[in-house]
């Protein structure tokens, strides 16, 4: 009996002292991400969010995302509404999605904390119906001192690629190279009766590929609009009114482009709803061609009916020195026969309508200014455009760029050194222009000997934390199988979240040679042999560097 008192009593206490540890490791209700959404070829953010963090405060986190890079990728990570102040942050990409770590030196995440801790830019290159679990693994939540590493339950998401969904569409799909600016026509015959609104041109990929003028014409029909510059959505011509083309009816049309728009390189091209042919395409060049059809878009009214607002998606880039003033624009266009009084709403006071209230008449289009102030955090708002009791939701993108560089020159020049010196320094400062975001700096030697030695290979950088970096040269010996003693370094200054910055480093290595200084001070010749009997006497003497020998008759 006594034994097994003794038994349950030890099995008591080594159970209790198990829950006073786990009660120190700091956890939350969740962590992950919510489904999310958007348009191929766009770019969304993806708040990474803690719920209800507790037992210890946290101040370093580290997690796994994987993904299906042919639908999505990570292009950048920035960090969240609960850790604007951390120093420390960094991703990885990888093959199976992205490895993130952030951390402070400074204040931790207090218990009960919610929102988000990373806000990942997902690059969408997947096609309209594709999707890809989102899941979280590996996830690491350490207290203040680092002592203990706790988790929190995987929140997973699912992110859908979806397509632009105008109510009727005649739609080339996208085009190839090779491309070239220039005048098409040829005929367009549709299946189904299709409202003009709106002739998109694809664009082949960092070009500004447009329509500049378009002409439709045909029984009952002559319709002609010209391109309104780089404004707004100038991939598209916007037609107000809206024109019909009938189905089963041939038209011809008229295009010319600009830039580089996509191209299908068919005479004649069929669709599920109609088909375009070729007649002829005369490049910029003067060449002509009878199977280029450029790859437009045609889209009838919008789903908000009358009203349509163009792009629904914008980008503000925060690019300049903090403090600056940033403004898109969107345009909206009444399709519809009657005046209308339009309201434009805003999702928070920092991303703000130019003009909130106004009349539009038929047939009319206004730009409108979307401003957002240089203290506006990163991540998604919205703009509310309503008309006649329809409304259309613009989402507007707010992204941080920092913006590396250097003094006092990119360019280092050590001057003649001498190959006996131990080694000379040359110091620069790094430094983030912006001020939106910390940086974290790799320095890395792209070209180059060996000689040169930075003070460090990493670091963080931000507007009020510049960063030295001392550059050491160490001589060896010298090249003779080269031409001039002239010797180049370069090294790459690079972060995750910012620009590239080259440092070019120079010096000219000098042998050193004291050509007339000799082994010994004097130097004595003993004519020790009979008159006559030799023919002569020598001696060597030896340079200091032992590269030559001389020798003296």
């Amino acid at each position: 009996m006594y034994n097994k008192t003794l038994i349950v009593t030890l099995v008591a206490v080594i159970v209790l002292s198990v829950q006073l540890t786990t009660a120190t490791v700091p956890t939350a209700d969740s962590f992950g991400v919510e489904d999310s959404s958007g348009y191929r070829g766009t770019h969304v953010l993806i708040p990474v969010n803690i719920t209800n963090s507790q037992n210890d405060t946290i101040q370093c986190i580290m997690f796994n995302i994987s993904y299906d890079n042919s639908v999505i990728t990570v292009v950048g990570a920035h960090k969240g509404t609960l850790t604007p102040d951390w120093g420390n942050f960094d991703y990885n990409n990888l093959t199976w999605g992205t490895r993130v770590c952030i951390a402070t030196g400074g204040d931790p995440l207090p218990n009960g904390s919610n929102g988000s801790v990373v806000v990942l830019n997902i690059s969408i290159i997947g096609e309209p119906g594709e999707a890809t679990n989102m899941n979280l693994s590996d996830i690491q939540l350490s207290d203040e001192t680092g002592t203990y590493v706790g988790t929190a339950p995987a929140k997973n998401g699912t992110f859908s690629v979806i397509a632009p969904t105008p109510t009727c569409v005649f739609d080339t799909d996208a085009g190839t190279y090779p491309s070239s600016s220039g005048i098409h026509t040829g005929t367009i015959t549709l299946k189904h009766t299709i409202d003009v609104a709106k002739l998109y041109t694809y664009p082949c990929a960092g070009t500004g590929g447009h329509t500049e003028y378009v002409r439709f014409y045909g029984p009952d029909l002559d319709v002609t609009k010209t391109w309104n510059g780089y404004i707004g959505d100038y991939h598209s011509i916007i037609f107000v009114p809206s024109f019909t083309l009938q189905a089963n009816t041939t038209y011809n049309y008229e295009i010319s482009t600009g830039s580089y728009p996509q191209i299908i390189h068919e005479q004649s091209l069929p669709t599920a709803n109609g088909t375009i042919n070729c007649t002829l395409f005369t490049d910029a060049n003067g060449k002509t061609y009878t199977d280029w059809i450029p790859a437009i878009r045609l889209e009838g009214a919008s789903a908000s009916g009358s009203l349509e607002v163009t792009p629904d998606r914008i980008e503000i880039l925060f690019d300049e020195p903090y403090g600056s003033s940033y403004t898109e624009q969107i345009r909206i266009t009444n399709h519809g026969k009657n005046s209308t009084s339009v309201c434009i709403t805003s999702s928070d006071n920092k991303v703000t309508p130019g003009s909130t209230h106004f009349e539009l008449a038929p047939g009319d289009s206004r730009y409108v200014a979307i401003n957002a102030r240089s203290d506006t955090q990163e991540g998604e708002y919205y703009i509310y455009v309503t008309a006649d009791g329809k409304t259309v939701r613009i989402t507007v993108t707010v992204a941080y760029i920092a913006k590396l560089s250097v003094s006092p020159s990119s360019t280092i020049i050590f001057g003649t050194v001498g190959s006996d010196v131990c080694s000379v320094q040359k110091t620069i400062t790094i430094r983030e222009d912006l001020g939106y975001e910390a940086v974290n700096f790799y320095v890395e030697q792209r070209s180059g000997n060996g000689w040169v030695i930075p003070s460090r290979n990493t670091g963080t950088v931000s507007k009020n934390n510049p960063v030295d970096i001392t550059f050491t040269l160490t001589p060896g010996p010298r090249d003779y199988t080269r031409r001039d003693n002239n010797y180049t370094w370069n090294f790459a200054i690079t972060g995750s979240n910012a620009n590239s910055v080259t440092i070019t480093l120079g010096a000219c290595i000098n042998e050193t040679v004291n050509a007339c200084k000799l082994d010994d001070e004097k130097l004595e010749l003993k004519f020790d042999k009979p008159k006559g009997t030799v023919p002569g006497y020598n001696e060597n003497i030896v340079l200091e560097t032992g590269a030559k020998v001389l020798r003296v008759q």
